[in-house]
């Protein structure tokens, strides 16, 4: 089972973890972490670094962040560094994707929730038009 791991500015990632669970019940191997406005993003990058390790169960794990470029997704940086897949721009569809995929090869579920992220964007005034 492929490990999530979500960082995010402010309370995102930990309610997107909740929306995600909501709709998809209680997930194992799956960690939230926020970064508040006075939190230390240098201890966000250990964190995260000592949650993929505990979350590797020996199909990977893959860390989703928020922004790319904002503090959580640099603090994440590191653990690509070291081969961990790390993806910006998470969003809910994203994230119910790579749930349903977690018993994937894990760069398999890379590619697909990558597209599926991008796929689930759109105008509804045009497709409700027909």
């Amino acid at each position: 089972m492929i490990g999530i791991i979500l960082a995010g500015h402010g309370q995102f990632a930990k309610e997107l973890l909740k929306s995600a669970q909501m709709i998809m019940g209680k997930q194992d191997n799956m960690v939230a972490f926020t970064l508040e406005p006075d939190d230390d993003p240098f201890l966000l990058k250990d964190r995260i670094y000592e949650e993929c390790k505990k979350n590797d169960l020996g199909d990977g794990v893959i860390v989703l962040v928020d922004l790319m470029g904002g503090s959580p997704g640099n603090a994440a940086a590191y653990v690509a560094m070291e081969g961990y897949p790390v993806i910006t721009g998470v969003n809910l569809p994203m994230l119910l994707e790579l749930i349903a995929m977690r018993n994937l090869d894990i760069e398999e579920a890379v590619s697909h929730i990558i597209i599926t992220a991008r796929e689930s964007i759109d105008d509804l005034r045009i497709l409700l038009r027909g």
